[in-house]
């Protein structure tokens, strides 16, 4: 498979039982409203969470991937700084098992756009093997998301909205 090309299906979103993100919408402005289906992390002091759950492809071949995924936010200055992780679903793990997701956890800090609630693309990078909790091609995982609000790096005193329908993995 060729570098930038989607690697992996996104199955689910999911939300974890606390410190979860709130699903949302935004509303256009036109004559019949169609909301944009968003994911919410307030500057709350507490980092919220999604989960995605999918499928690494069989035609990857290994030499990492990037989530990519929309995001903005109703400041024009400052930034956010988003944290993934992997975590491997394969025949014969556990889900019950003992984890520890920031074992391989990878970040990006992400300036908003100088214009209030336009998009800005995030992408965020796992070389293969550790910080891929080395998943293979053919076998589901699950990728955990949080906005690191009480890191230094994020200035964003407001909300950031993540497109529900923008996320990708894509391989590098």
């Amino acid at each position: 498979m060729a570098s930038g090309f989607e690697c992996a299906r996104i199955a689910n979103i999911a939300f974890p039982k606390t410190q979860f993100a709130q699903p949302s919408a935004i509303d256009d402005a036109s004559t019949i409203v169609t909301p944009t289906p968003t994911i919410d992390f307030a500057p709350s002091g507490t980092d919220e969470y999604v989960i995605l759950g999918g499928r690494l492809l069989e035609d990857y071949d290994g030499g990492g991937t990037k989530l990519r995924f929309l995001f903005l936010s109703s400041a024009t200055s400052g930034s956010a700084r988003w944290v993934a992780s992997w975590r491997r679903m394969a025949a014969g793990t556990s889900p019950a098992a003992s984890f520890t997701w920031s074992t391989n956890e990878q970040a990006v800090t992400v300036a908003t756009h100088g214009s209030a609630n336009t998009w800005v693309l995030v992408e965020i990078p796992f070389t293969h093997g550790t910080q891929m909790n080395n998943t293979v091609a053919g076998e589901e995982y699950q990728i955990r998301v949080h906005r690191d609000q009480d890191h230094a790096d994020d200035g964003l005193a407001v909300d950031a909205r993540i497109g529900s329908d923008t996320f990708a993995i894509l391989e590098v």
